[in-house]
């Protein structure tokens, strides 16, 4: 956002009407933090069953730093919504292989990074995790595709980035 004009929208537009934007973006990261909840309990009811999997969501609605970081309008909770998300994928990517599964989980681990760049560092396991678990000719191609389709998927969620490199 290094763009005078677009800074000056932004500012002139929070100056009108300062809740409803604040609310909005509230709105959202929240929204988007509750993709956690079913992706942790997926993941762990996959991992080591149901009773675990309602403990691991419990301590997840518990939690004073996802509860504060949810509530606010911050990146961090739905980086974290979306890593998760992609890890839960990832398994049951590695249980049945489809398309679909494949391209969820590029997708998720993509938009982990373009909501915070740590969040991308969820992409380099899970391509070690293909390449290790399936023992297709094919693993390293499938393995450095998933790497392309979060690169997309990144850009796609964050383009700014693309307008704003060569700045």
């Amino acid at each position: 956002l290094r763009d005078p004009e677009t800074v000056s929208a932004i500012f002139a537009r929070f100056q009108e009407d300062p809740v409803g934007l604040t609310l909005t973006a509230r709105a959202t990261a929240l929204a988007l933090s509750l993709i956690a909840f079913p992706a942790v309990y997926f993941m762990a009811r996959r991992l080591w069953g149901r009773r675990e999997a309602s403990l691991a969501v419990t301590l997840l609605a518990l939690s004073p730093l996802h509860l504060d970081l949810s509530r606010v309008a911050r990146v961090d909770a739905p980086c974290a919504a979306f890593t998760i998300a992609a890890m839960w994928l990832a398994l049951r990517y590695l249980d049945a292989p489809s398309r679909s599964r494949f391209a969820l989980m590029g997708i998720t681990a993509g938009a982990a990074a373009a909501f915070k760049e740590y969040g991308g560092g969820i992409v380099l396991p899970i391509m070690l995790l293909v390449m290790t678990a399936r023992s297709s000719r094919h693993r390293f191609v499938i393995a450095a595709a998933h790497g392309a389709l979060a690169l997309l998927s990144f850009v796609a969620f964050f383009p700014f980035m693309l307008l704003e490199y060569g700045e």
